[in-house]
């Protein structure tokens, strides 16, 4: 009996130490990271370049596959096109481009968690932003030469993706405009303001001639040719099922071996 006991209890730290591995392999932190904590990312840092970037997905099955590393193929999350997620890092593999990404995964109680993993260029796209506005047009900009340092806030100055994006980053009490770089005139005339830096905010535009007005007209850059989104399709080795299956055989391993145990124990009595 006393074997029995001794089992019983080594069951019960084994059982408790795998509810504690199946619960924490559903958490990701969503705290934006430096360097992520990836396994392969640490083996291959200096062959990595730095994009902190978003992009979209944009597969061809109306699904993108997100896998362990790029020499697996395992995955850990499939995303449905149109879905937005951040890119810290990107890796080059046989004339692939590899790009570590972090993917939102929005609960019903609004909470938001990471699925994080790498994904092929060739299944996504980089969303239009502020650095490609600039890169775009580079050529039509004009050093900043102070017209707005004398600008009194009345609310709030917004900070925009890029100007005709209709998508405010950031809003500021004040702004600090020796941080202005560069001045884009749009074709209604009004002056945008660049900000290569500011207070964690990078490569962000500010309308100059109308810092506060938030329905400025949208002239939004979209993609062409994209792939209408598809519910992606689920197998058992994937890795949105991995945790479920290696519970399932580890219970299934400990029921027989103690099963297998407890006979021996008494067939010897």
């Amino acid at each position: 009996m006393f074997m029995v006991r001794k089992i019983t209890r080594w069951i019960t730290w084994f059982m408790l130490c795998l509810f504690v591995f199946f619960s924490t392999s559903k958490i990701v932190k969503a705290d934006l990271i430096v360097e992520p904590e990836d396994a392969f990312y640490r083996s291959h840092r200096n062959s990595c370049t730095y994009v902190s970037r978003f992009y979209i997905a944009n597969g061809e099955k109306g699904y993108s596959t997100i896998y362990v590393n790029p020499e697996s193929k395992l995955s850990v999350y499939k995303v449905t096109n149109e879905t937005e997620f951040y890119v810290g890092f990107s890796y080059d593999k046989s004339g692939t481009t590899w790009l570590y990404c972090e993917v939102p995964i929005k609960a019903n109680d609004g909470s938001v968690t990471y699925k994080k993993g790498w994904i092929p260029d060739a299944d996504c796209y980089l969303k239009y932003d502020g650095i490609a506005f600039y890169n775009d047009h580079e050529s039509e900009l004009s050093n900043y030469q102070g017209e707005f340092k004398d600008y009194q806030v009345k609310n709030e100055i917004l900070v925009w993706l890029y100007p005709g994006s209709g998508e405010v980053v950031r809003r500021f009490k004040e702004l600090d405009a020796s941080h202005i770089s560069s001045v884009y005139t749009d074709e209604d005339g009004r002056d945008w303001g660049y900000l290569g830096y500011y207070f964690g905010k990078v490569n962000s535009w500010v309308c100059l001639s109308d810092p506060e007005k938030e329905d400025l007209p949208v002239k939004k850059i979209v993609k062409e040719d994209l792939i209408p989104p598809v519910e992606p399709e689920w197998s058992p080795m994937d890795g949105e099922y991995l945790p479920f299956l290696v519970a399932a055989v580890l219970v299934l391993v400990v029921i027989v071996g103690t099963f297998l145990l407890i006979h021996k124990i008494y067939k010897h009595k």
